[in-house]
């Protein structure tokens, strides 16, 4: 399987973020707290940061990613202190945008200096060995799951657990799909995972491959979900 740098495919990513924020319609725009309007006298900014890697989000509610959120980077808190819908309104000092990001992906943070931040754009690209992506790559797949793709993780373990049980299995259904997402080979080469040359059979491959899907808006493409089951 082609190796991707974990750091080159997030900074490329936040930068688009940046790009997609610029041009957020007002409906996806958070009103900040009304301890951040300048008649309401001094606040203390709340920033988190990121305990593991997860996504920006277009909302509250939506499976829209914006981008992916590197492990331990930080953001400040622009909306209300509790989360909406399992989702904090952020404002990153990298890309100097906003989107939602999940609460249970994040902890106590603060803000991170502009050596922090420039080191950020400028640090040369990890190897795949010993990134955070390789140390989630050695677990089993249900937990590469839910390491992975925290907000994304329910949904797609119902789908799993439905399909094969979280099982290695070949052709469960009958129709020549395989693993515990039971891809059919022409179904993983249409994702990003199966385009970047990942392997249809490799059991965390397809995690990928069906995080990016339940991203894309694809999730009834699996019978479990058109029968109302996920």
């Amino acid at each position: 399987m082609q190796k991707r740098s974990p750091r080159g495919a997030s900074a490329a990513l936040l930068l688009g973020v940046a790009v997609a924020l610029h041009g957020l319609t007002p409906a996806l725009a958070m009103p900040t707290d009304g301890a951040r309007s300048p008649s309401a006298g001094a606040f203390k900014e709340r920033w988190v940061t990121a305990t593991v890697e997860t996504a920006l989000y277009s909302s509250a509610e939506s499976s829209t990613v914006l981008g992916l959120v590197p492990q331990w980077t930080s953001y400040r808190v622009d909306g209300p202190r509790e989360a909406l819908n399992g989702r904090f309104w952020v404002w990153s000092p990298y890309t100097k945008g906003r989107g939602w990001i999940p609460a249970s992906a994040v902890g106590p943070g603060r803000r991170p200096t502009e050596a922090e931040i420039a080191a950020f754009w400028t640090q040369p690209q990890r190897d795949d060995v010993g990134s955070p992506d390789a140390s989630a790559r050695a677990l089993p797949p249900h937990d590469y799951l839910y390491t992975r793709y925290p907000d994304l993780a329910p949904r797609l373990d119902c789908i799993a657990s439905h399909e094969s049980g979280w099982g290695n299995v070949a052709n469960a259904r009958g129709s020549g799909a395989f693993g515990p997402f039971q891809f059919l080979r022409s179904t993983f080469s249409t994702t990003p995972t199966g385009q970047q040359g990942g392997d249809w059979q490799n059991p965390l491959d397809q995690v990928d491959a069906a995080a990016e899907m339940l991203q894309a808006g694809r999730a009834g493409e699996w019978d479990v979900v058109q029968l109302g089951l996920c």
